[in-house]
């Protein structure tokens, strides 16, 4: 039995493609999935640039405040002298010149005379104090330094010169470590960020090299050799010491020392400071400033001499110290001359006036 066709009048409709249909599919999938990656990975670097952005302007922020410490630091330490302190510091890499201090890219600018290694990088900061006299007080001389400095005499102490100065560091700042003859068997290996040694009278050895290297970059080993000091009076009743000074650096190598500057000291403060100072141009700035101040008390002091002449009569003793018996010396201390002038001459008029009962320069 059969049926007949029928047949749909009106237009033909077509029949979907379902290869092409998948297809279509398959690349909306794709470029969803691009854009989410897309949109993902731009998500991700914008969290990332914050965090960024957040964690250097933290750095900024910490470094700042370090730096802002440091200068209260040393304003402090000039009103208070013979003192020691070990403070808390942020183990942050602080560069130290007579510029300033700087952490990173953020630098402050310092007036005052300090002594201190080109940099350190450490938990605790020690600050010294000392008095500076020549013959009066001129100014307090502040140190700084770290336990992560390793400071060595090349000598075995018995020298009485080697042994005055060490029994002037206190102890909390870390007394150094004293060798003689045979440096490889006499050190230990340390893990320092700086070394420092000082020798006396003699060229730094380089066989020191051998040891110290192993735990400590060549670039941040130091020598400085302290000359024979001469005595020199600046006082009736004291005596202060000076000499000269040599500073070097490890070579490329690590085998020797290249010298690298020379300066004189004037008195055992300013010998303090080309100790801790591993930068003789440092050194010489912080001098420098000594002297600075030195002027200024010298111009101060002569004012007061006129004024304290005006108040006695041409015939009073006391007149005549203040013009004829005493004229005013020059003095001057530099990190390249040392000291000129005569220094004894200031006490010396202290002395004859507080003799007479006239008043006193300082």
């Amino acid at each position: 039995m059969s049926y007949p066709t029928v047949q749909r009048q009106g237009t033909l409709q077509s029949i979907p493609n379902n290869n092409a249909m998948s297809k279509k599919a398959q690349v909306e999938v794709q470029f969803n999935w691009v854009f989410v990656l897309i949109a993902g990975a731009l998500i991700l670097l914008f969290f990332v640039t914050l965090v960024s952005k957040a964690k250097v302007t933290a750095e900024k922020n910490m470094a700042t405040d370090v730096l802002q410490k440091l200068d209260t630091i040393i304003a402090g330490s000039q009103t208070s002298a013979g003192t020691v302190q070990t403070l808390d510091f942020p183990k942050l890499e602080t560069s130290f010149s007579c510029d300033g201090y700087r952490i990173s890219d953020i630098q402050a600018p310092v007036e005052r005379a300090y002594f201190a290694p080109s940099s350190i990088k450490d938990d605790k900061l020690i600050v010294w104090t000392l008095e500076y006299d020549m013959p009066f007080r001129i100014m307090n001389l502040v140190y700084m330094t770290s336990p992560g400095v390793r400071y060595i005499f090349d000598g075995d102490g018995s020298d009485a010169f080697q042994k005055r100065i060490k029994g002037e560091i206190p102890h909390q700042v870390g007394l150094p470590e004293e060798v003689s003859t045979d440096w490889n068997t006499a050190l230990y290996e340390k893990s320092s960020y700086r070394v420092r040694i000082i020798s006396f009278n003699a060229d730094p050895d380089p066989s020191i090299l051998t040891t110290v290297k192993k735990s400590t970059p060549l670039a941040r080993i130091t020598a400085v050799k302290i000359g024979t000091p001469s005595p020199i009076t600046i006082a009736p009743s004291k005596q202060e010491i000076y000499g000269d000074l040599t500073f070097y650096r490890s070579n490329a190598a690590g085998t020797g020392f290249v010298q690298v500057g020379t300066a004189k000291y004037v008195g055992l403060p300013m010998l303090f400071g080309a100790i801790f100072s591993d930068d003789p141009e440092f050194y010489a700035c912080a001098v420098g400033r000594v002297n600075n101040r030195l002027q200024n008390l010298l111009i101060i002091t002569e004012t007061k001499k006129s004024v304290m002449k005006g108040n006695f009569l041409p015939t009073n003793v006391c007149y005549s110290i203040y013009t004829s018996t005493f004229p005013t010396p020059h003095l001057s201390i530099s990190a390249s001359g040392g000291v000129t002038g005569d220094v004894n001459q200031w006490s010396l008029f202290n002395s004859i006036s507080e003799t007479k009962s006239c008043g006193l320069l300082y």
